[in-house]
């Protein structure tokens, strides 16, 4: 079941003398601290450490109104060197790419093509399923 929105007047609010951040009952942080924003993408493996990791690449045509697309599984998204070496592939594959969880989707049938340029930057645990 939903939650149900509660609505909140300012003006209310503002004749009471009461700030927003009191109504919904946040907490700030005082305006001379000042918090550095967290990078979401953190890294805990190395490139070298990446080069191992099993990647499985596979089709699916299945819900795209008969397009397909290669699935990529293996790989942890969130990592910087994961979708540095992403993006680089969808340059040299001159393709679209989407990423969902820990599935990467390339626009169509790129099997073959993804299998030599992972080979080309030293990648040896690639199996087409």
């Amino acid at each position: 079941m939903r939650e149900k929105k509660q609505k909140i007047d300012l003006n209310a609010l503002n004749s009471q003398g009461i700030s927003l951040s009191d109504a919904l009952g946040v907490e700030l942080p005082s305006a001379g601290m000042r918090t550095a924003p967290k990078d979401k993408h953190t890294d805990t493996m190395d490139v070298n450490d990446l080069r191992y990791t099993r990647i499985r690449l596979s089709l699916e045509k299945k819900g795209r109104a008969g397009k397909i697309v290669t699935k990529m599984t293996g790989l942890q998204p969130e990592m910087k060197t994961v979708i540095e070496l992403i993006k680089s592939l969808k340059q040299e594959l001159g393709c679209g790419a989407s990423i969902e969880k820990e599935t990467v989707y390339f626009q169509g049938d790129q099997r073959q093509r993804i299998v030599e340029v992972l080979q080309k930057k030293d990648f040896s645990n690639i199996k087409c399923i």
